[in-house]
């Protein structure tokens, strides 16, 4: 008499550990494929395949057996058994109807995914920029890599073959669960890898000098930084995003509802500069930001080297270290007025995550590399990219920096004032007006 709904997790395919190196847990490598540790090993052999299998029942035990799930162990034994059931099947894989309807209709993702993982594998990266001759994708040269008639075709097909076999199963699980009265809601991440497929194939589609995030808040005084990058959201516009659609269309595949995480990123997403490593570095976009002359309108002796430089003088660093300042002198680079200025090569908080990740780790580097942290994000306002100083947006969090409480009580008021109507009343009516753009678009596709 009623309808029962159950959420599953992302289908997107995750980090295959099992050859990564460089690997991020949970982030996609793909939009559109779904990983290998889903994979039912028994479903996909056949009465002839029985002694491929014989150790599942045994292995099975033993991982279950274990107080912690050992995914690095799954994968390795999954990848043993699925490449045996691939060799086994093959040739009838390849003239099974099914599978040919399958690749035809999913081979705008599934070929360039397949050519993704072989190289992966081959280069022990998803840093594609390392791939040599690869390193940026190529359509016609993808085509002659995936070609059947490669003598490393196999390392290429084995992907094919998972794939069609994981939609086989997720799709027979949806058709079970709507035969019990139960709908599936999936949940759909909004970003996808810095090193994925999408990217590589797709480059253009997003933003790869910035990384998205969210502002601080009480679990995460620094912000969040979750490193995939941003949408090109006009050139998207351009093709009526059919990107999107298309991975709309994929989960409607298995779903009969499913949730966007998060959904505010179609109004407007943090962004974060890819020289940054905390989210506090970042801001919306889009933002309509601050023209030079509201300062100056508000009586702000306003001074771009004030307000956007990181403020660092000698009573800033016995706030943020006490006695220990002396352990940051060597990054710091003394100017005429008695303040400090950061060295060139630790201007940025990556130039300064790049300088520690080669030292040792020890209390002494970590309070260094924090407080370093700390100056870089001491400021009070971002420039807007090539407005010549005539444009600008507010830094996160601004009471809490010493540079905004180091300002006279006038200059406080003004700037809390500018702050207010930036952050809660000038953007709400343009961001609505991007989500109306790109929402209804997305909708009419599922």
């Amino acid at each position: 008499t009623g309808i029962r709904m159950i959420q599953l997790l992302p289908v997107n395919d995750t980090t295959d550990t099992h050859t990564w190196k460089d690997s991020y847990p949970y982030n996609a490598i793909s939009a559109f494929a779904l990983h290998p540790l889903y994979l039912n090993l028994e479903q996909v052999a056949r009465k002839a395949d029985a002694p491929i299998i014989r150790s599942l029942a045994r292995k099975r035990k033993q991982l279950n057996g274990l107080e912690e799930m050992d995914y690095e162990e799954v994968m390795r034994y999954k990848w043993k058994i699925i490449k045996q059931l691939y060799q086994a099947q093959k040739k009838e894989l390849f003239e099974d109807e099914a599978y040919r309807q399958f690749r035809s209709q999913n081979d705008h993702w599934l070929v360039p995914y397949a050519a993704f993982s072989f190289l992966r594998d081959k280069h022990n990266t998803t840093g594609y920029s390392a791939w040599k001759q690869y390193s940026r994708y190529d359509q016609k040269a993808i085509e002659k890599l995936t070609s059947s008639s490669a003598k490393h075709f196999d390392g290429i097909a084995i992907y094919y073959f998972i794939q069609f076999h994981l939609h086989k199963q997720l799709k027979a699980a949806t058709a079970y669960a709507h035969a019990n009265g139960i709908i599936l809601k999936g949940d759909l991440p909004i970003g996808v890898n810095r090193h994925s497929c999408d990217t590589w194939v797709g480059p253009e589609l997003f933003h790869m000098d910035m990384q998205a995030g969210a502002p601080p808040d009480d679990f995460a005084v620094k912000g969040q930084n979750w490193g995939f990058p941003t949408y090109n959201w006009e050139l998207m516009k351009q093709d009526g995003y059919e990107w999107w659609h298309r991975r709309f269309k994929q989960m409607s595949h298995y779903f009969d509802a499913f949730r966007i995480d998060h959904v505010l990123g179609f109004f407007r997403i943090w962004s974060i500069p890819d020289h940054a490593v905390e989210g506090v570095m970042g801001r919306f976009v889009p933002a309509i930001p601050v023209a030079a002359a509201a300062f100056t309108e508000r009586g702000i002796a306003f001074s771009h080297e004030r307000y956007c430089e990181p403020y660092i003088t000698d009573a800033v660093l016995h706030e943020l270290l006490g006695e220990n300042k002396n352990l940051i002198q060597d990054f710091l680079e003394r100017q005429e007025d008695g303040s400090y200025r950061l060295k060139a090569s630790f201007s940025t908080q990556r130039k300064v995550e790049a300088c520690f990740a080669a030292l040792e780790i020890n209390e002494e580097n970590i309070l260094i590399r924090s407080a370093l942290y700390d100056l870089i994000s001491n400021v009070i306002l971002f420039e807007e990219e090539g407005s010549d100083r005539q444009q600008f947006h507010f830094r996160i969090a601004m009471e809490s920096t010493t540079s905004f409480r180091h300002l006279d009580d006038h200059a406080q008021r003004q700037l809390k004032a500018l702050y207010i109507d930036y952050f809660f009343h000038r953007q709400d009516e343009a961001w609505a007006t991007q989500a109306m753009y790109r929402l209804p678009a997305l909708q009419r596709s599922t």
